[in-house]
């Protein structure tokens, strides 16, 4: 799971749309949005910033049993405006499924 969290990190602060979709559940449903929502969303983002640099910290991991699982953590998401770094903090908790392909976030983006 740890491992999810930080490719996610990566793939943010890569903008890799592809490595973003691949962590995400098919049948996602979080604030009522979708999977496919999701990742129009975040290549939005991608094509607004050239740069950005996303980090997670301070993550607790509660595993309800074999296939699910919730993850509390804070980020900073970091974005270069104007020739300036901007910088977001926030907190989420994120639920998280066990699929075929390894564990996805199934809510809470």
């Amino acid at each position: 799971m740890n491992r999810l969290l930080d490719a996610r990190d990566a793939a943010i602060s890569e903008r890799n749309i592809t490595n973003y979709a691949s962590l995400i559940a098919e049948n996602y449903h979080g604030r009522q949005q979708s999977k496919s929502v999701m990742v129009v969303q975040m290549n939005r983002l991608f094509e607004q910033f050239n740069q950005l640099k996303m980090e997670s910290f301070g993550r607790d991991i509660y595993i309800a049993d074999d296939s699910h699982a919730r993850a509390a953590q804070s980020y900073r998401l970091k974005v270069l405006m104007d020739g300036n770094w901007r910088e977001m903090l926030q907190r989420e908790e994120l639920s998280l499924i066990r699929t075929d392909s390894g564990w996805q976030i199934s809510s809470g983006l």
